[in-house]
């Protein structure tokens, strides 16, 4: 299930517009497996079809076991967004500070620890 705390807007420059950009094309032998993926993500209901002006392609980046190269382990898709970065206005947040993070939880009675399993899913 998606995190549904809130969504996640991206502010764009005037000048920005919407393309579908093409798609990268597949290597046959990964092919299955991007469709599994993609299959995944739409039953989680991660990802929805979409008829939206704008489109990246996806880019599919070999998982190493252990993280030695010549050992693939799967496929990780990616999306490209450099044409929407160009025009993306970035945030007024800064990042918080770590060192007063760390400092408050030292001092704490109790602490929890949650796993976001595949948090890289978890932006919306």
């Amino acid at each position: 299930m998606a995190c549904k705390v809130g969504m996640h807007d991206i502010n764009v420059t005037p000048d920005f517009k919407p393309k579908r950009l093409k798609a990268y094309g597949v290597s046959e032998l990964l092919k299955a497996e991007v469709a599994r993926q993609i299959q995944e993500l739409l039953d989680l209901g991660f990802i929805v079809p979409s008829n939206s002006e704008m489109a990246s392609p996806i880019v599919c980046v070999l998982k190493h076991k252990g993280g030695q190269q010549g050992t693939q382990d799967g496929v990780r898709l990616c999306c490209d967004y450099r044409y929407l970065n160009k025009y993306t206005r970035g945030d007024a947040y800064p990042t918080p500070n770590l060192f007063y993070r760390i400092h408050r939880v030292g001092a704490a009675s109790f602490t929890s620890c949650w796993d976001a399993h595949s948090g890289y899913w978890q932006l919306q």
